[in-house]
């Protein structure tokens, strides 16, 4: 039984070694830049007040922003500091009335507000 043992065990191939897990290579002062959208739809069903039948509206948001990541450093182990600013960014706000509410940081005008609003 012994021998048996020992001919399957010389007959099955050796697993190779698993890899190593996926790591970022970073090299400080480089910047990464991304652009990331994200839509969102908001449905709501309410009573009509006037006839108490259900009716339903809808709002729409759409963002889209551009951010910069810089390398900041990266020790001897490869963990880098990033650093992450958002270059631009544009918000559409669709209303349920038909109406839309935009903002812009091309716009110097929106962009104060922008500003003034995310740095409090």
């Amino acid at each position: 039984m012994s021998v048996a043992l020992l001919t399957i065990a010389l007959l099955t191939p050796a697993q190779p070694p698993a890899a190593p897990p996926a790591r970022f290579k970073w090299t400080a002062n480089d910047t990464h830049t991304y652009k990331v959208t994200q839509h969102t739809l908001v449905r709501e069903t309410t009573l009509d007040p006037k006839t108490e039948k259900p009716m339903t509206s809808e709002a729409r948001t759409s963002l889209m922003l551009t951010k910069k990541w810089l390398v900041k450093s990266v020790d001897e182990k490869g963990v880098a500091t990033l650093e992450m600013t958002i270059a631009a960014m544009k918000n559409e706000f669709h209303k349920s009335d038909g109406t839309t509410i935009e903002r812009d940081s091309a716009n110097p005008d929106h962009a104060k507000e922008m500003a003034a609003r995310w740095s409090r």
